[in-house]
């Protein structure tokens, strides 16, 4: 709110308002993809677990702020990113690597989860991209699968 609330008093407003979110604001789903225009938003679904609702919960609530302020001549776009990769020290694989050195790298449960993700320099590339392109608004997807 207050990021919006600064803009709508900018005498000179940014042309974009970069909002992160997440790719996991999704329903969990193994027989459709969800994207920006059929996926169906989760945390209603039977059995969620608490902390993937809060996730949800947060999202939700950082895009619908986004959605109420009042910034007319800011274009807002909301980022829906996955897990970025980066070899980079202390990032996700660190994470990962610690887990496999832990003997907790093979499959969990059924082994049918997935884990979207997307490179640093594809998430860089993406961002620039839809900076650049002003008929790009509302929800943008960044990952893959």
């Amino acid at each position: 709110r207050v990021i919006g609330k600064a803009i709508e008093q900018c005498e000179n407003p940014p042309r974009v308002w970069l909002q992160a979110s997440t790719a996991t604001i999704y329903e969990d789903s193994y027989d459709r993809p969800n994207d920006e225009f059929t996926g169906v938003i989760g945390g209603n679904e039977p059995n969620v677990p608490d902390t993937w609702k809060f996730s949800i919960d947060v999202a939700t609530s950082w895009e619908k702020t986004l959605d109420e302020a009042n910034t007319p001549h800011t274009r807002k776009v909301k980022l829906r990113s996955a897990i970025i990769l980066s070899p980079d020290e202390g990032g996700i694989f660190d994470v990962l690597l610690r887990l496999v050195g832990f003997g907790l790298g093979g499959k969990v449960a059924s082994g049918r989860q997935m884990m979207s993700c997307v490179h640093y320099k594809d998430f860089i590339t993406a961002i620039f991209w839809i900076i650049e392109n002003e008929d790009i608004s509302d929800v943008i997807n960044i990952c893959s699968p």
